[in-house]
């Protein structure tokens, strides 16, 4: 084919253009490329992958094992065989298949193809979140059940549970026979994240938990599957003692119902001959332990997730799998005995380390098996601190440590498998009591809460946490007669505390800026200390923490950038020299093809 090209003199409306917008991109990610890696001649160090995560005090993080794809939970051989190449745990991943890491840390593909069918849009969008999400172990039979949601011949979202039979004891690499059932739930469509969730097995009898499918009238409906928890044996029959049993017919929901009433119960854990579950909320989780023939009320609004709870989360944080610890491993100090440990995703369309405390990570709770209740207040036991999307989805104990599955690569590039163990000598770099994070730091003392950030538009019960209602309320109150009064009243009460006297002086002694830092600063460590009835709690903060979080309230945002440099950039990929060498072909392809059409004309 001959293609008449225009004279060289002039250019057409088209090639002008499209030279523009390449010139122009061009540009733009020659003047935001890196400095520090073109002095080093385009090389960059590594990410490190620790940088992520902060940990408990004298615990340290590990890589267990990488290659995975989007994992979403794990279950460990409670008794592994001797040979290198047993399986010691199972790994789900939630696009349909499952993998075993054997004692030499190999990972091998146990089975795949559960799940066919792709979302629309992939993690971290919400519409990924479907798939497969369950998975226990019967160590007596070899079985290996795994639950998951997917789209049948009609395109209609199901749920299901399949079944998957090894070597008793020890398990095997690849299974000998599978069987699925279907039939329990072809009667209930499913949805995303409101799917069928955990599964736990004793004693032959099989406990399967299942979202409501964003039906939540269904919840309580006995001839429903959905939002319950139900009770089965290991060849897929209605369990003997159900509350609702009229017959043997698993095909009949109330067969199989032992608790209802839920929402999502993500989270399903048995100790000894008690059941208890973690269920995520609209705004606020619940805690609780779910017993026969109870129903737990869930009725579309926050209120009723408070209904039968050990604990109410608020604001949520995504509970999804849960451990339980009873007390007599090497890697878990004694303090940790009768500690559920809950994995927490947050939002995982939200990048950073989400908004409030607990979020991606895991929280350990406290919980007195005689009384049966909390023990104590639950804790931040590992915390996300990275920049990028993530969610804590897996938590399990293994024999040397306790094992985290974060769904989403790291900062580093790599899907693992991690282990948290008890090793103060060889601590990770990142512990929870020296957190420098002060997005973080506020995460974790809920302050979000009662505050709202740099968002004059939301109603909170403390004052705004943005720089300018600090510099100028806060400043015109300290430097006015009326705040050196009332510290003058304070310090003449018989009840004066010395060491918040010396903090209400140091706040006097300074001048401009650094006396509204100087008040932040000692407001966080104790507000008592010019306001008696203070109801803001007292954080345990560090010096340098406490310095840190007052110099970050008093930080500016940074500006939204303006000018042709922006204007262009909302429309085109991060810059970088890639994007840059991708920008510049594309920008040459489409004046070839520009030149090409006014060659047609």
């Amino acid at each position: 084919m001959i293609i008449d090209t225009p004279p060289k003199s002039g250019r057409t409306r088209l090639e002008r253009s499209v030279l523009r917008w390449t010139i122009a991109t061009t540009v733009l990610a020659l003047s935001s490329g890196d400095p520090a890696r073109a002095q080093q001649g385009g090389s960059r160090p590594a990410p490190d992958w620790r940088e992520d995560w902060a940990v408990e005090d004298g615990f340290s993080l590990a890589v267990d094992a990488t290659g995975f794809d989007f994992p979403s939970a794990i279950a460990f051989v409670p008794r592994p065989g001797p040979r290198p190449e047993d399986p010691l745990y199972f790994v789900t991943e939630l696009r349909g298949r499952i993998k075993v890491v054997s004692n030499d840390r190999r990972v091998h593909t146990f089975v795949e193809g559960l799940v066919t069918r792709r979302p629309d849009a992939e993690l971290p969008a919400e519409r990924g979140e479907t798939g497969l999400a369950g998975i226990c172990l019967d160590p007596e039979r070899g079985y290996v059940f795994a639950t998951f949601a997917y789209r049948d011949s009609a395109g209609t979202m199901r749920n299901s549970l399949t079944r998957f039979e090894t070597t008793p004891g020890t398990f095997a690499l690849t299974p000998t026979k599978r069987r699925d059932f279907f039939e329990l739930f072809a009667g209930s469509r499913s949805t995303q994240s409101h799917q069928i969730g955990a599964c736990q097995v004793r004693a032959g009898l099989l406990y399967v938990s299942v979202g409501d499918g964003m039906q939540q009238y269904e919840s309580h409906n006995l001839n429903s599957v959905l939002g319950k928890v139900l009770r089965l044996t290991v060849e897929g029959r209605p369990a003997p003692a159900n509350p609702f049993l009229v017959d043997d017919d698993p095909t009949k929901p109330r067969n199989l119902v032992w608790a209802s009433g839920f929402r999502n119960p993500f989270g399903l854990k048995l100790v000894g001959d008690r059941l208890f579950s973690a269920e995520n909320g609209p705004a606020v989780d619940r805690f609780e332990e779910v017993q026969r023939g109870r129903d737990y009320q869930w009725d579309g609004s926050d209120w009723s997730m408070g209904l039968n709870a050990l604990w109410v989360m608020t604001p949520s944080p995504g509970p999804v799998q849960v451990e339980y610890y009873a007390g007599g491993a090497s890697f878990l100090p004694a303090r940790w005995r009768h500690h559920f440990f809950l994995a927490t995703s947050g939002l995982p369309q939200t990048a950073g380390t989400g908004s409030h405390r607990g979020a991606k990570g895991i929280v350990a709770v406290p919980y007195d098996t005689a009384t049966g209740r909390l023990a104590a207040v639950p804790s931040t036991f590992m915390q996300f601190r990275g920049q990028g999307y993530q969610s804590v989805v897996g938590v399990a104990l293994g024999p040397d440590g306790l094992y985290i599955v974060p769904i989403l690569p790291m900062s580093d590039g790599q899907s693992a498998v991690l282990k948290l163990a008890y090793d103060p000598t060889h601590a990770h770099p990142h512990l929870l009591s020296g957190v420098r994070d002060p997005w973080l730091l506020f995460a974790q003392q809920d302050c979000l809460g009662c505050h709202s950030w740099r968002d004059r538009r939301q109603n909170r019960v403390g004052p705004p946490l943005d720089a300018d209602s600090l510099l100028t309320t806060l400043g015109r109150r300290l430097n006015s007669p009326g705040y050196a009064q009332l510290v003058a009243s304070l310090d003449a009460r018989p009840d004066a505390d010395s060491t918040f006297r010396a903090a209400r002086h140091a706040v006097l002694a300074a001048t401009g800026k650094d006396r509204i830092r100087t008040w932040i600063r000692h407001r966080l460590y104790d507000p008592r200390f010019d306001d008696p009835g203070a109801l803001m709690p007292a954080f345990h903060l560090s010096r340098g923490q406490g310095e840190m979080l007052a110099d970050y309230l008093l930080t500016p945002p940074e500006p939204e950038p303006v000018g042709w440099k922006a204007r262009v950039a909302r429309f085109l990929p991060a810059p970088g020299y890639r994007n840059m060498l991708l920008l510049f072909a594309v920008g040459t392809l489409l004046g070839w093809v520009g030149r090409w059409v006014w060659g047609r004309r």
